[in-house]
């Protein structure tokens, strides 16, 4: 713990850095709670809350608030929780010109089971913690569900990704891929920025994200609110939201139990000019010579329909149980653009029930010894 003069100085300092960020990347979208900080920055640093109001107005910043601190919501009295809800409301609505649709509850270790219905009454829609994964004994199953009151209200409710996290593609890929399989939504969250004790994303971060916008591997990164997400959700499922039960349709999985450690053998040569190809790509431009590597497996193959698909960027050929293996179905996409921009050449052969063999091809120059 650390005392309150402490948060006044931190939140000072994150809010000072995120406002000269965005002067270097006006992509750049911020989300902030607790009403609380705010108040003390329009007594102590009126400037600085000024440039915040501003940026609320232009959209570059979310007041993702709600109720007045991040609070416990276990042990507290009703009475204590409705007023919470009341000063941060009145505060945001008087001091931002809008009421906060989201609780933005990270930090609250416990929540009761009337929530929905206050925070309802409270003109809130959408509830976001992360404190639901902080459990060593029971696996929280869903990311996304409705949270329904003993009175009947209901709120749509996010599980959040790591807060305090970088822009690492391996990292972001693996939770987009869980959280589609989970909810079946192919827009997923991600929350950049320093973790505890303030200081939010900085700018190694958001050169990353520029750099990674422009990579034909990854999904297209957008800066945006909390709120928006889960407004798209809404729209893309209809309005019913998600459950967090189903685990989607998508295509799943490797084509092996733990195909990673499955490789058998490799094989290497070198087709020479003239030379009849034992092994070709009927597709294939690639002309001789050039080299020919082999990858094989023992898996449990993959279905003709998918060899096509298996080299699309988060395609799995079943991603079922894809949290348990691992994967993100990135590797095959990587691997082809790679062989392609040397000139080279790659495909699948496989047969169901006794593996698969994966072969790409580079040009060698003959004119070498």
């Amino acid at each position: 713990l650390w005392p309150v003069q402490d948060t006044w100085r931190a939140a000072e300092r994150t809010f000072e850095s995120v406002l000269n960020l965005q002067q270097d990347f006006p992509e750049l979208i911020y989300t902030h709670s607790s009403p609380a900080l705010f108040a003390w920055l329009e007594d102590h640093r009126p400037d600085l809350f000024a440039q915040i109001q501003q940026q609320v107005a232009a959209g570059a910043w979310e007041i993702a608030a709600g109720l007045w601190v991040e609070p416990e919501l276990n042990i507290v009295s009703g009475e204590s929780i409705a007023r919470q809800v009341l000063y941060g409301q009145r505060y945001v609505q008087e001091k931002f010109g809008q009421l906060s649709k989201i609780a933005w509850l990270p930090d609250s270790f416990g929540f009761c089971w009337q929530l929905p219905q206050i925070l309802k009454q409270g003109g809130i829609d959408y509830f976001a913690t992360q404190k639901l994964q902080w459990n060593d004994t029971t696996d929280f199953p869903h990311a996304l569900f409705w949270w329904r009151a003993p009175d009947g209200t209901q709120l749509l409710s996010l599980n959040l990704p790591p807060i305090g996290s970088d822009i690492d593609p391996i990292k972001m890929a693996d939770y987009a891929c869980e959280w589609e399989a989970q909810t079946g939504t192919p827009q997923a969250l991600w929350l950049p920025g320093v973790g505890d004790h303030g200081g939010g994303p900085t700018r190694d971060m958001l050169e990353k994200a520029r750099r990674w916008a422009r990579s034909p591997f990854f999904p297209r990164l957008q800066f945006g609110t909390a709120v928006g997400f889960l407004e798209e959700v809404l729209i893309g499922d209809g309005e019913d939201g998600g459950d967090g039960e189903d685990g989607g349709d998508g295509e799943d999985g490797g084509d092996g139990e733990d195909e990673e450690f499955r490789i058998q053998n490799s094989e290497f040569r070198i087709q020479e000019h003239g030379e009849e190809n034992p092994i070709h790509n009927p597709q294939s431009t690639i002309h001789n010579p050039y080299a020919l590597f082999t990858v094989r497996d023992q898996g449990e193959g993959i279905p003709p329909e998918k060899l096509e698909s298996i080299f699309e960027r988060f395609h799995q050929v079943d991603a079922s149980d894809s949290r348990k293996r691992g994967g993100t179905g990135l590797g095959l996409a990587i691997c082809q653009k790679i062989v392609e921009q040397h000139g080279g050449d790659i495909w699948a052969e496989s047969h169901l029930g006794e593996g698969s063999a994966f072969y790409f091809t580079l040009p060698v120059d003959s004119s070498q010894p």
